[in-house]
């Protein structure tokens, strides 16, 4: 009797271990290459609770500084300045003239199309998108796989913008390797993050790997004579 309970007790935690190995397996099989199956093995671990409640404390974080940053920075582009403090207005003006960021201080028309996407498809993805991030919640997936996307397919063109034309003057831009470098980093970092995104949820919540329920034993009815039975 103690046997067969605490077979049934553990076996939920088997069934965790068989999955985990087989991917383990799986990775070793399909890769064949130390350095990429080390990542898969540490995402497999990254899996576990702890880790994903870091991780997605790290999204809602993620999605309240760029809703910020659209709401207060970005919308001084297509809106009337009016709207705006004279601080957000002044900290716009000398981040231009720090940074020599050709898409702020330029502000072509294609960047504005960008700009006003922002405000009518992230803002309100971001704002419930950071309280379904800090409850962990699934139906946070596919819309973080369309957020994630969208903001890698309109950053690759700006980062071209910023690498490979030239900004004569009176036209705001880098005039230095290292200027370039700087703008790089900042948007090339919003690129790094979109791309964890998508693969975090493209594959490791789709996995299945933390949907392990345990239950208990089933109950089976039975017609004996015409009547019901539970076994």
């Amino acid at each position: 009797m103690h046997i067969h309970s605490w077979s049934q007790s553990c076996s939920p935690l088997t069934g965790l271990n068989i999955h985990f190995f087989s991917r383990l397996w799986a990775s070793v099989i399909i890769f064949q290459i130390p350095f990429p199956s080390r990542i898969l093995i540490l995402c497999d671990f990254a899996e576990m609770g702890a880790f994903r409640r870091l991780r997605d404390m790290g999204y809602a974080l993620f999605f309240l500084a760029h809703l910020a940053m659209i709401i207060l920075f970005d919308a001084q582009l297509v809106m009337d300045k009016k709207l705006f403090a004279k601080q957000l207005i002044d900290f716009k003006n000398q981040y231009v003239k720090d940074y020599k960021d050709p898409l702020v201080g330029n502000n072509p028309t294609w960047f504005q199309s960008f700009v006003w996407l922002e405000i009518f498809a992230y803002v309100p993805f971001l704002f419930f998108g950071f309280f379904g991030a800090l409850a962990g919640a699934r139906w946070m997936r596919i819309p973080s796989i369309m957020y994630a996307t969208s903001l890698i397919t309109t950053a690759i063109p700006m980062l071209a913008h910023i690498l490979h034309d030239n900004f004569p003057a009176p036209k705001v831009g880098p005039k230095t390797p290292d200027d370039r470098m700087y703008l790089t980093a900042l948007y090339g970092s919003f690129i790094a993050v979109a791309t964890w995104m998508l693969l975090d949820n493209w594959w490791f919540r789709s996995s299945g790997f933390s949907t392990h329920k345990i239950e208990g034993p089933k109950s089976t009815t039975t017609y004996v004579g015409g009547k019901q039975k539970k076994n």
